[in-house]
């Protein structure tokens, strides 16, 4: 289940850092061979470095965020060559404006774009200014961007500032294109048997997902060659140890808040 994380450090959750890392990889093939891509809220660069592994992409990468620190963090971490980075906060029409600037010093004539945006719309109380930009980078780009569905994750996400739900997904939708793709992430439980030297490869074979299966996340894209994206799928050999730092991690905060909550309901004197 997604948890409170506003982005994907290296501190997230394992799960959680494979979600991230799915939403970027099912649009590396495009990013590949575009020769700028644009990374709407690119955080850490930690989950689109890991979907591109070390083969680095044709784009050069324009990377946008809040955090100025992120951003550095990005130029480091995102698997691709960078041309710029803009500070700009995506709720505003000045931030907006920012971008539109950036892209146009940096895109090529003719030359094919991706914009990513994944987990940004939902973190915004007003995201009229992120999707009016969206509407215009995809007149000349492949957009592939996210939201989540608020009913597979925390009821109280302190990240959230706006709901989300299949409904929402799909009155987003009818703001695009009308050609554009529908896609929706849904989780998957996985396990594998080895020998005991490891290094062995253990096929998982192609799961099969259920058309009305919950999904996590809602993905919508749209431009030039959003209808190249496929399905995929991604597994990662778990990390038990720190699957068991985060639930120690989460009980002692659990903890710590249920004596301060018995601390404030003591009667006084």
């Amino acid at each position: 289940m997604p948890t409170w994380e506003a982005r994907v450090t290296r501190g997230t959750a394992p799960a959680d850092r494979v979600d991230g890392e799915l939403r970027y990889a099912l649009a590396a093939p495009l990013i590949r061979e575009a020769a700028l891509w644009v990374d709407l809220g690119c955080g850490e660069g930690i989950a689109s470095g890991a979907a591109l592994g070390d083969a680095r992409p044709r784009a050069r990468a324009l990377l946008v965020d809040g955090d100025e620190q992120a951003l550095q963090e990005a130029r480091r971490e995102c698997g691709a060559d960078v041309a710029a980075t803009v500070l700009a906060d995506l709720g505003t029409a000045e931030g907006a404006a920012a971008v539109r600037a950036a892209v146009d010093a940096a895109a090529t004539p003719g030359a094919p774009i991706v914009v990513t945006c994944f987990g940004v719309l939902h973190q915004l109380e007003d995201f009229t200014a992120l999707v009016d930009l969206l509407l215009a980078l995809g007149e000349r780009a492949t957009v592939v961007l996210s939201v989540p569905d608020d009913a597979a994750g925390a009821l109280d996400d302190p990240h959230r500032r706006s709901a989300w739900s299949a409904g929402a997904a799909e009155e987003l939708r009818r703001l695009l294109p009308p050609d554009a793709v529908v896609l929706r992430q849904v989780s998957l439980r996985a396990s594998a048997i080895v020998g005991p030297a490891g290094g062995e490869v253990a096929p998982l074979g192609t799961p099969s997902v259920a058309p009305d299966q919950a999904p996590t996340t809602h993905l919508l894209a749209f431009g030039p060659d959003a209808a190249r994206l496929a399905p995929v799928s991604l597994a990662r050999p778990a990390d038990l140890d720190a699957d068991r730092a985060d639930a120690r991690r989460r009980e002692s905060d659990l903890a710590y808040l249920e004596a301060r909550l018995a601390v404030l309901d003591a009667p006084a004197g």
